[in-house]
């Protein structure tokens, strides 16, 4: 298995989960970059590289983004309700999964601005899979 395919197998998980639930971000499941100038809620996924042990090991990211606040003409400020909210759904849903010969798990999050008028939460979950080739 390499990153990639561990990546496919959150993204099938997530897009029948996270992306269907009644509060579901407003924007894009992506894989490696978000759309440019996007001002919704997207959710990007990313890989780490993989090993290529029997028992194989990768840290994947969920990055969920949400636009600032608009206070006025000041739009740096978080809109730390519906970070938390997203984040509190997202690692609900991660927290524990297990399917044919993988399973993933919250490791750890935290939130970033990126730069583009908004902020977004990384969610880091490790990923085991066990290797049998």
């Amino acid at each position: 298995m390499t990153s990639t395919d561990a990546l496919d197998l959150l993204y099938a998980y997530l897009q029948g989960t996270l992306m269907t639930h009644a509060s579901k971000p407003n924007g894009l499941l992506c894989r490696y970059a978000r759309p440019l100038n996007s001002q919704r809620e997207d959710v990007v996924l990313n890989a780490l590289p993989m090993n290529r042990e029997q028992l194989q090991r990768t840290v994947l990211n969920v990055n969920l983004h949400v636009p600032n606040l608009k206070l006025g003409t000041d739009t740096t400020q978080p809109n730390a309700k519906r970070l938390k909210e997203l984040t509190t759904i997202a690692s609900d849903l991660i927290e524990e999964v297990w399917g044919p010969g993988y399973q993933f798990n919250v490791q750890q999050d935290t939130v970033f601005p990126d730069g583009a008028g908004s902020h977004y939460v990384n969610i880091r979950v490790e990923f085991r899979a066990i290797n049998l080739n």
